[in-house]
Order: C-alpha cells, then sequence, then structure tokens
C-alpha cells in the first residue's frame, strides 16, 4: 500500500484476514508497517479527529523504524529479530529494498523444527 493510500483503504484492508499492512514509498520501499493492533490503539486515542479519506500520512500512521529482512535469512534469525524488536511480524525486502512480502511469528513457527519453537525441547535430532 503507497503512503498516499486512505485511512478508508488500509482499515478495509485490515478488516479482511491481513493482519499488517506494509507502506511503500515511490521506489516501493517499505516506510513503516500498519498492524491490526495498532491501528486499534490508534483509534482509541483519536476516535473523535478523524476521517476515513485522510492518507496513512496524514494520519502519521504505521510504525517506525521498519525492521526489514531479506527473503535469504534464515527463518531462526528472523524470529530472534522479531523477539529482539517485540514485533510480530516483518517486512520482506528483495536485494535492491523493495518489498516483496511480509511474514510473521507464525509463519515462521511453521517453518521452523517443532523443537526449535517449543522450550520444551533441549535438543533438535531434524
Amino acid at each position: 500500500m503507497n503512503s498516499g493510500a486512505s485511512l478508508r483503504e488500509v482499515v478495509s484492508k485490515l478488516s479482511g484476514s491481513v493482519h499488517r499492512v506494509p507502506v511503500v514509498n515511490e521506489e516501493g520501499r517499505v516506510i513503516k508497517i500498519i498492524s491490526q493492533s495498532s491501528i486499534i490503539e490508534w483509534f482509541s486515542h483519536h476516535l473523535g479527529e478523524v476521517h476515513a479519506s485522510q492518507t496513512v500520512n496524514e494520519l502519521k500512521l504505521g510504525s517506525r523504524p521498519v525492521i526489514t529482512v531479506r527473503r535469504s535469512l534464515p527463518a531462526i534469525e528472523a524470529f530472534k529479530l522479531m523477539e529482539t524488536h517485540n514485533l510480530s511480524g516483518l517486512a520482506v525486502v528483495d536485494e535492491d529494498g523493495s518489498l516483496i512480502g511480509a511474514t510473521s511469528a507464525r509463519d515462521l513457527k511453521v517453518s521452523l523444527p517443532p523443537c526449535l519453537v517449543s522450550l520444551r525441547c533441549l535438543s533438535c535430532s531434524s
């Protein structure tokens, strides 16, 4: 989604199965990420002040700075980044820094061996 997108567009996107929306600049680089929880928190503080036609930039929505990862980063390293920065997801970029996708803790849990996700396992045989 570009930074000129309206509040209505963002909320519409987040009302489906999408949990976070990356916002990109004119070059396609991620400049902020808007999550469902951040938009709810934002609304709780600005309820009487907004109009659905206002843009992402006008409303100053989204988290910054954005933590991005390259698609070649091992999943466990992405998981560590999310833990370190207390994030639920990361923007995935190509070699030029342009957005190609997003990943979440849930996505990473599916891709990791179960013993790396569970704190109960001390060693992994796979």
